[in-house]
């Protein structure tokens, strides 16, 4: 198997100092190959001199001392291991699991056919004796609460609800309104909203690999489908057409559904945002989205808001609109038009009522970004009254 295993591993232990999580290389990247990234000899399967394999296929990126400085050019610094705490866990096993499957999003493949089980034990220990002892961690001491500022951590994410799956690739994002984000991060996509404490990381205990647990209460869980795209385009219906804002309306063309490949998370200005490109099915970017959510309420309605701030790639009379496949699933209540949106209502299994702001599709044949915002809140009955008081309160 040929593999760039020196840039590989450059990033596939990626840390998260539990904030904000850098920037992850995406593929097809214009950078010149690097000697070490030029198909390298295949370790002997029964070789287990775990410096001799650090040196071999990492050093050059992270440094013969672990230090992040290799002789590598990167599009940023390496990672240095000196400071320990690893996105996925910080123990041998949860690293070593890292370094089989690889990293969804970045140029990182799994090293599982390359590299024995014991191989990427043996590599992991080495790599995690490059930073500060691991004391026995105290109960609490694995909880995260969010302060000051949000934070970002990476892990495996256990079924956020009875009949869905664990996810080895997730992200919790924590924000200041007391609201936290449950992601898949391959592909993006949000699984629900938590509200309260933040994230315990269980995967720092003693053995390691284990799921995140999430601490604040659910909210809302977003509709599952094991092939859900949240995202699709369309050939624009002419120039300036603002396309279908809700499923299940007028549309022409059929839609093209998108991928949501993880680039990178962001804290700005006290805000989290969640980067990650829209590539159609040959591959090919159609849009760069920053996301972002807050808590939102009108009148006695609560719930939330996200924003996407979109920045197209291509620029050929596409509209691009957020698919909501769980709106229209259940019984219509109402709907109508305020403030440039269409309104939903629709009646939750619980007999209360949600009501959806959709955002229009969006126009990227000028090439100029923009911004839409989607509007979820619920926990009410819909009552006879509710439309008008609702029409009323709205800006």
């Amino acid at each position: 198997m040929k593999s760039p295993f020196a840039l590989s591993l450059c990033l596939v232990l990626a840390a998260c100092d539990g904030g904000e999580v850098p920037a992850e290389p995406t593929g097809g990247s214009n950078r010149p190959a690097s000697p070490a990234a030029q198909d390298p000899a295949v370790p002997n399967p029964d070789e287990l001199d775990a410096k001799a394999l650090y040196m071999s296929l990492c050093a050059m990126c992270h440094g013969e001392t672990g230090d992040g400085k290799g002789m590598v050019p990167l599009d940023r610094p390496a990672r240095s291991f000196l400071s320990g705490g690893f996105s996925f866990g910080n123990t041998p096993t949860a690293v070593a699991r890292t370094i089989a499957s690889g990293i969804g999003g970045t140029p990182m493949p799994g090293f599982a056919e390359s590299l024995t089980e014991a191989q990427q034990l043996a590599l992991a220990e080495y790599v995690i004796a490059f930073g500060p002892e691991q004391n026995e961690l105290l109960p609490g001491e694995t909880e995260m609460q969010v302060g000051e500022r949000p934070l970002v951590v990476r892990g495996t994410l256990p079924p956020i609800a009875d009949g869905r799956p664990l996810l080895p690739r997730g992200l919790m994002v924590g924000c200041l309104d007391g609201l936290s984000w449950e992601y898949e991060a391959q592909p993006v996509r949000l699984l629900g909203v938590r509200q309260g404490d933040f994230v315990n990381r269980a995967d720092w205990g003693e053995r390691g690999g284990a799921a995140l647990e999430p601490l604040g209460r659910l909210v809302y869980t977003m509709a599952w489908e094991e092939a859900r795209s949240d995202w699709a385009w369309t050939p624009a219906l002419g120039t300036g057409s603002p396309g279908p804002g809700i499923p299940g309306r007028a549309g022409g063309a059929p839609e093209m559904p998108l991928t949501a490949q993880l680039k990178a998370t962001e804290i700005v200005d006290g805000v989290a945002f969640v980067e990650y490109s829209l590539l159609d099915s040959s591959g090919q970017e159609i849009a760069l989205i920053r996301e972002s959510g807050q808590a939102f309420s009108i009148g006695n309605w609560a719930g939330f808001q996200l924003v996407f701030e979109i920045e197209p790639v291509r620029a050929e009379g596409l509209l691009l609109r957020r698919t909501l496949q769980e709106v229209g699933k259940g019984h219509e209540l109402a709907r109508f038009t305020k403030t440039g949106q269409e309104w939903v209502v629709t009646q939750r299994a619980d007999g209360s009522a949600e009501v959806l702001a959709a955002p229009p599709a969006f126009l990227l044949a000028d090439a100029a970004p923009g911004v839409v915002e989607e509007t979820h809140l619920f926990g009410l009955p819909w009552i006879e009254t509710s439309e008008a008081t609702l029409m009323e309160d709205l800006p």
